[in-house]
């Protein structure tokens, strides 16, 4: 590990940890890309290399946010900078890329929920009313930012009221929110590093192509199971159950993705077209529910006859 790697991956994930600073705008989504770094010079180093470069890193980070007073940047590094690096070890393994996301996810998850029990222990307060809390605080901020500008279209009981039922429902699916959010950002990690670490022509072990992936077949029956409690059951089993399903039609829509994927692949579409569809795809939220009906039905259609292909082949 040279000084140079330590400074170039210090360098490139301050500086987009702190992009919400400078642009407020389009800051945040470019700190998405924060695990980027420590993907990339934790494939290029190696295991072992890539573990004390994450370590070190990750100490500067902190050190700086807390001279410079942004504790929350040194959580988000230590996160990103975590989720960085397991990216790296798991596709070093030669898992497939749904698997990879998946077990980055689920570890990431359970980093997540406990970095937020510790931080609410220290506040003395449970995890779920932490959540709460600063799911209401936020709203509030929202409802007075528009009344504020003027941009209310509805009264103040009326926003009130919409506000309230939105606040309802973010409490209730706040968990699925959670683990799509972390699912969308490993995802997006791991399809920006490969296309970096192509173009540096640093081998992937084990890679598979993107568009062959599919969701497990027994995922359906979560599916289907969930949605029946979700509209039969009550209590805490309904709103697990909403959870579920919630998770289990983003799995389908990464599942259509790939669908959409191969055949973008297979008759070479150009790269401004494919970035016309993938700009209607996120624009309009009707296209998000058609992919993964398209992934749902793909279990039995097989749309790309990848099955077929390997019964011929056996």
């Amino acid at each position: 590990m040279k000084p140079i790697d330590v400074l170039g991956c210090a360098g490139w994930a301050g500086l987009l940890l702190s992009m919400p600073v400078w642009l407020p705008l389009f800051g945040p989504l470019f700190s998405l890309l924060a695990p980027l770094p420590f993907f990339y010079y934790s494939i290029k180093l190696g295991f072992r290399q890539g573990l004390k470069l994450t370590v070190l890193v990750l100490a500067l980070i902190a050190l700086a946010a807390h001279l410079g007073g942004g504790a929350h940047i040194a959580v988000f590094g230590v996160e990103f900078g975590a989720l960085g690096f397991m990216l790296a070890a798991f596709t070093e393994k030669g898992y497939a890329p749904g698997r990879v996301i998946f077990l980055t996810t689920g570890v990431m998850a359970l980093l997540g929920i406990t970095l937020l029990v510790a931080l609410a222990a220290r506040r003395g307060m449970g995890p779920g009313e932490m959540v709460l809390a600063y799911l209401e605080a936020q709203m509030q901020a929202s409802i007075e930012a528009y009344q504020s500008a003027g941009l209310a279209a509805l009264g103040e009981s009326e926003l009130e009221a919409f506000s309230q039922s939105l606040f309802d429902l973010l409490a209730r699916i706040y968990f699925s929110l959670m683990v799509i959010g972390m699912g969308v950002v490993v995802w997006l990690n791991m399809i920006a590093g490969r296309v970096l670490l192509k173009a540096r022509r640093i081998d992937l072990p084990g890679t598979a192509p993107l568009d062959r992936w599919h969701a497990p077949e027994q995922l359906v029956w979560a599916l289907i199971v969930s949605g029946f409690l979700t509209f039969l059951g009550s209590g805490p089993l309904a709103v697990l159950a909403v959870n579920v399903l919630i998770v289990a039609m983003a799995v389908y829509l990464f599942h259509g993705l790939s669908i959409i994927l191969f055949f973008l692949n297979r008759y070479r579409v150009p790269g401004w077209a494919r970035a016309g569809v993938y700009f209607l795809i996120f624009m309009q939220q009707i296209f998000l529910v058609l992919l993964a009906l398209l992934g749902l039905f793909d279990q039995w259609m097989d749309f790309r006859k990848m099955r077929k292909n390997e019964l011929e082949n056996s």
